[in-house]
């Protein structure tokens, strides 16, 4: 980050995937880049509350945390800033080496399980599925463009 003054943000680990668009950067990085055009709903995350660097004006250009809110709106309504005022961020290669994501009996997740619906071959929950992300879709691209 001290090379490139444009970074905003170095991400060193993602939850089930890889940022879906990325440009190899260099020595083990890559950088997230964003295309309207590309319908993948992830591309809308390119900043994550996950471990990650940040510029130590990262609140100045991006906004502050919005306090009172659902951790996951907070999370959302920075991604959707990050992205309208153009962020620039790198993510580590090799983000599955660096840690373990497994919570202990001695501080277990608040998160319930989701069930494996995703992955369902059966048509009729693939079909929804496809609907729900196209319009997922839309709305953060919209979000993008007008969301103050």
């Amino acid at each position: 980050m001290k090379d490139d003054k444009e970074l905003d943000l170095v991400r060193f680990w993602a939850y089930l995937t890889a940022y879906p668009m990325l440009k190899p950067y260099g020595k083990g990085y890559s950088e997230m880049k964003y295309s309207f055009w590309n319908m993948n709903h992830l591309k809308f995350y390119q900043y994550s509350d996950t471990v990650h660097l940040r510029r130590s004006s990262f609140l100045e250009k991006f906004g502050r945390y919005k306090e009172g809110l659902k951790g996951d709106v907070i999370d959302y309504k920075m991604a959707i800033s990050f992205l309208q005022q153009k962020g620039k961020g790198l993510f580590y290669d090799e983000y599955t080496t660096l840690f373990e994501h497994k919570n202990s009996p001695d501080e277990p997740s608040t998160m319930r399980e989701l069930k494996n619906w995703r992955q369902s071959q059966n048509i009729f929950i693939r079909l929804l599925r496809l609907v729900f992300l196209r319009y997922k879709w839309v709305k953060c691209t919209l979000d993008v463009k007008f969301m103050k």
